[in-house]
């Protein structure tokens, strides 16, 4: 899932992102809401997690390693800020994660 750096350590620029903007765009960040997402690469599954969504955080479900050690589960919760648009409704934000994408921050 991520790339690895010296010392077998993940780096931020390997892991997938995670569009937000996507995500409220299909509606999914209604809460409460439960879905799974998943990255391909040339049409090969290479990540996958699941997802619960609160009104102002989205948390984690997966899987990780690192090099030459065992799998463990990891959740982790996420914040999600809001802002107001100029011509009504709101848009979202990660502040809270490397990995959430938001074109133009």
């Amino acid at each position: 899932m991520a790339r690895y750096a010296g010392g077998g350590k993940a780096s931020v620029e390997g892991c997938p992102f995670i569009d937000v903007f996507e995500w409220h765009r299909r509606g999914y960040l209604r809460s409460p809401r439960w879905f799974s997402w998943a990255w391909s690469r040339d049409g090969e599954r290479v990540a996958s997690i699941n997802v619960e969504t609160q009104r102002h955080s989205v948390t984690l479900k997966y899987r990780s390693r690192s090099y030459g050690e065992d799998w463990s589960d990891v959740e982790q919760r996420v914040a999600i800020d809001w802002t107001p648009c100029r011509f009504g409704g709101e848009r979202p934000g990660g502040a809270g994660h490397p990995c959430l994408y938001q074109p133009g921050r």
